[in-house]
């Protein structure tokens, strides 16, 4: 979905849903990118600008300190959060997204799960 079709997003989760398979839409979208993080239409490609603002508003020494990111999509805030010496474990529901991840960010130091 490179193009950015609201009708056939919406009919595309619908589909998902009425069989059953209430988050497959998520893995559709990973798919449908087919390697390019950057055809994820809601991908921001940069970590959220509420985090940065508390990695800075919190600027103790990280060492030792864990985060856990829900969704990591194509990683923006869990490269930010270890970028700032954060040991960081992430997870997607999306096996998809995950190998997008990994593949947009191969030396990770990010325990990366689906």
């Amino acid at each position: 979905m490179s193009d950015f079709d609201p009708i056939a997003y919406v009919n595309m989760v619908k589909t998902h849903q009425e069989s059953g398979d209430v988050l497959g839409w998520f893995d559709s979208i990973y798919t449908d990118a087919r390697g390019d993080y950057k055809s994820v239409f809601w991908a921001d490609l940069a970590p959220s600008p509420y985090l940065l603002k508390w990695i800075k508003e919190n600027e103790t020494n990280p060492k030792k300190k864990k985060a856990i990111v829900v969704g990591c999509g194509v990683g923006d805030d869990t490269e930010a959060l270890s970028a700032f010496g954060y040991e960081v474990t992430v997870f997607d529901v999306s096996p998809e997204a995950i190998k997008l991840c990994k593949g947009r960010y191969p030396k990770t130091k990010s325990k990366v799960y689906s």
